[in-house]
């Protein structure tokens, strides 16, 4: 089985976004929160707010794993704080039963785009989306919020490192 922690950090002021994603590939080293046996990846982007950022970073983790998944290795469980990533399934036939469409205004949803790509990689690869409690105090960290809490860190260090463009 595979395990994927996906986290961003967004900056409003001039678009930039850090994404991540944090795998395990067996459930050994996944338990015990083996970090440095993991395969960390971090994108920078440009996007317009957060909530695209974090679906992007769970995007990008389905993208990476998808040609790794074999018959021994074919389970996927992803990791996220982002609520609107954990939900989405919940809403498909309704959005899709509107052609992502809002029923008010008629127009098509902002993060359609995201919803479609997203639908499109889950059918591939079928993960379990489980939604993980973000900033959860060291003393409090189980292995899982452990891992979850190195992908947060990192991209949020990364993206600190990053020259704000607006100011500039």
């Amino acid at each position: 089985m595979f395990y994927i922690y996906t986290d961003a950090s967004f900056r409003n002021t001039d678009k930039v976004g850090v994404i991540g994603f944090l795998i395990f590939e067996n459930e050994p080293e996944h338990n015990v929160a083996h970090i440095e046996a993991a395969d960390f990846h971090s994108i920078v982007i440009k996007e317009s707010n957060n909530i695209r950022c974090e679906f992007r970073a769970v995007l990008e983790a389905m993208k990476f794993i998808q040609p790794r998944l074999t018959a021994h290795a074919s389970s996927v469980k992803i990791h996220t704080d982002c609520q609107a990533v954990t939900k989405l399934t919940s809403r498909r036939e309704h959005l899709e039963k509107n052609q992502f469409q809002s029923l008010s205004s008629g127009t098509r949803l902002a993060n359609a785009d995201l919803y479609e790509e997203f639908f499109s990689l889950y059918d591939a690869i079928n993960p379990v989306i489980h939604w993980i409690k973000g900033h959860a105090s060291q003393e409090s960290q189980d292995a899982i919020q452990r891992n979850f809490s190195f992908v947060d860190k990192a991209v949020r260090r990364q993206l600190r490192s990053i020259p704000d463009a607006k100011l500039k």
